[in-house]
């Protein structure tokens, strides 16, 4: 927690660095990854990742076009922006769903919870290096912190129960 203060802040105690929404979407995306990573402990025993992760798809798309309709679409089509939506739905959507969920047969949810914080890990990284976001001492103080927390919590075995 206190890595993610650090980052939040800056390490100035009056103000934050991120944005008050920034900061509810994270927070509700980590409620959001919690409970997608032990919610369907059952069904996915009975039915496999792929037939969660195909209808988990179909209702999320179909709540969505109500609020957002596919069928009112705004640009342009090429055949580059064609192919980036492709990978984007197969590789960024479809194929990381079923392995995340895959892999919890194989460790822990705990486990796999963890090698999902590798993901903002890497967005900061490709956000200082690529997008030249400035990262001052005390974020990176908080990123410190957080990946040696991860880093120690990966290293502790649970105990059999």
């Amino acid at each position: 927690m206190g890595g993610t203060f650090l980052l939040v802040t800056g390490g100035n105690v009056t103000s934050l660095s991120v944005s008050a929404p920034a900061i509810g979407w994270g927070l509700a995306s980590a409620v959001a990854l919690a409970f997608y990573t032990l919610q369907p402990g059952r069904l996915l025993l009975s039915w496999g990742s792929l037939i969660v992760v195909g209808w988990g798809m179909v209702i999320g798309g179909g709540c969505l076009a109500f609020y957002h309709p596919p069928w009112e679409f705004q640009g342009s089509w090429s055949a580059s922006s064609f192919a980036a939506l492709v990978v984007v739905i197969l590789f960024g959507t479809i194929f990381a769903f079923i392995w995340y969920l895959e892999s919890t047969k194989y460790i822990s949810a705990s486990e796999t919870s963890l090698f999902a914080c590798i993901e903002p890990l890497t967005a900061t990284a490709i956000s200082v290096i690529w997008l030249g976001v400035h990262f001052g001492l005390w974020e990176w103080a908080g990123t410190l912190c957080v990946v040696g927390t991860v880093t120690l919590m990966s290293l502790v075995k649970q105990a059999p129960s």
